[in-house]
């Protein structure tokens, strides 16, 4: 018998993320950003797992500060009463000829529990550098959010529904992909008028106006419609294909290096490592439009918050933007010029010059440091001075530099190289 084994899982590796029709024209998609798991399992193939997890239902995030609070409101999530959300497995099917399997177990909502069903991906078992394994998956489904008591559009007097089942679907004879594409950018571009209180409903769509080109007859010009997106859309490719070019011809010529287990690693002080330098505090009030990129303490857009044409000590490039706030431990790479908020610390090398190469190798680096720090234990500089990273090393026990970048540059080789391959194939059939 097999000994039986728990696996925790890797905050700073995972996500939970949702998605839900809204007003008929777009999916709001949003995430929880604080959760845990366990699974106990006596086999490798994971087929005896038990899986526990569960969810801070406060933690829910949409982009938009209203929503969100509407979302753990009463009227939904009622975070106040019920805090978690948790789901508990113990049944896995056997792999289907796409590799997915069926998990079923307990989910539980605002004090509810339903039997779900799930599809589990597996995605393998790897070994990291710091000899931990790691097993991956992909994990999705779909849910009535009623079941669970989430029935907030049943109590509106007004008509319709905001979250709905309903979807419209609108119908031409003459559209082709191209026009259609044409056309949805022009329904799109009258979202701004719907609202909490004025809702997409079917009636509203069909007696909204929008602006098309016509042609002598005065009727909507599909013809013009298809071709402008067919040319708008190869312009796209051929850019792409231009950058792809470009950076095949940058990585192309990298050594090759051993694997990131067959390396040798030792921890060193970040003070000994980098210069860190401050942000420089820049309210929204004093912020001037512009195209400077504005980084704050954000865990997506590669942390550009806006962009501005304000100027401060803080303007910087080539370095490592590290949230000490906000979304601690998250950093980014900067090339270009930007400025930063008091929120991220500025890291730069000592010994040698960076590049996109070394920082992006030692971005993963410090994302390891992530379940350390949260919002009561932030990253600050005091903090950052003494935190220890694991580097690669060389032969000397020094921090292998080349190591890394080359390391980095197979990376986008191999996916590059497999991408047009892949590009060309389908080109063929």
């Amino acid at each position: 018998m097999a000994n039986p084994t728990k696996w925790t899982i890797d905050r700073a590796h995972s996500e939970i993320t949702f998605a839900v029709r809204h007003l008929m024209i777009s999916n709001v998609k949003g995430a929880f950003t604080i959760f845990d798991a366990s699974i106990h399992t006596t086999g490798k193939d994971f087929m005896t797992a038990e899986i526990d997890l569960w969810i801070d239902a406060g933690s829910l995030t949409t982009g938009d500060s209203v929503r969100d609070e509407h979302l753990r409101s009463a009227d939904f999530f009622d975070v106040e009463a019920y805090k978690q959300i948790s789901f508990v497995g113990s049944t896995i099917g056997e792999s289907d000829r796409t590799g997915n399997r069926e998990l079923w177990g307990d989910l539980t909502m605002k004090g509810i529990t339903k039997n779900v069903k799930l599809t589990v991906q597996f995605g393998g078992i790897v070994r990291d550098p710091w000899g931990n394994e790691k097993a991956g998956f992909t994990i999705s489904g779909k849910f009535n959010r009623s079941d669970w008591g989430l029935v907030w559009n049943a109590t509106m007097e007004t008509g319709g529904l905001l979250v709905s089942d309903e979807i419209s679907i609108l119908k031409n004879e003459f559209l082709t992909e191209f026009s259609g594409k044409f056309i949805s950018k022009m329904i799109i571009a009258n979202r701004e008028k719907f609202a909490f209180g004025y809702k997409a409903f079917t009636e509203r769509i069909k007696r909204q106006i929008i602006q098309l080109p016509v042609n002598s007859n005065g009727y909507p010009d599909y013809e013009f419609m298809d071709n402008y997106t067919r040319q708008k859309e190869s312009e796209q490719i051929a850019k792409f294909t231009s950058y792809i070019n470009a950076r095949l011809e940058k990585v192309k010529n990298f050594r090759e290096v051993p694997k990131l287990e067959n390396k040798k690693w030792n921890e060193f002080f970040i003070e000994d490592i980098f210069h860190i330098k401050a942000g420089k505090r820049l309210t929204k009030a004093d912020m001037i439009k512009g195209e400077t990129p504005f980084i704050g303490a954000s865990d997506s857009n590669n942390g550009i918050t806006n962009f501005v044409s304000n100027t401060n000590s803080s303007l910087d490039s080539n370095v490592l933007g590290v949230n000490y706030n906000g979304s601690v431990v998250e950093n980014f790479y900067h090339p270009y010029k930007a400025i930063f908020s008091d929120d991220v610390k500025r890291l730069s090398l000592k010994e040698v010059e960076g590049n996109e190469f070394l920082y992006l190798f030692i971005k993963t680096i410090i994302l390891k440091q992530k379940s350390k720090f949260q919002y009561a234990y932030k990253f600050n500089e005091a903090r950052m001075l003494r935190q220890k990273l694991l580097f690669p090393i060389d032969k000397n026990g020094k921090i292998d530099y080349n190591y890394m970048e080359n390391y980095i540059k197979k990376i986008e080789y191999e996916k590059l190289t497999k991408y047009i391959e892949r590009k060309t194939t389908n080109a063929q059939h």
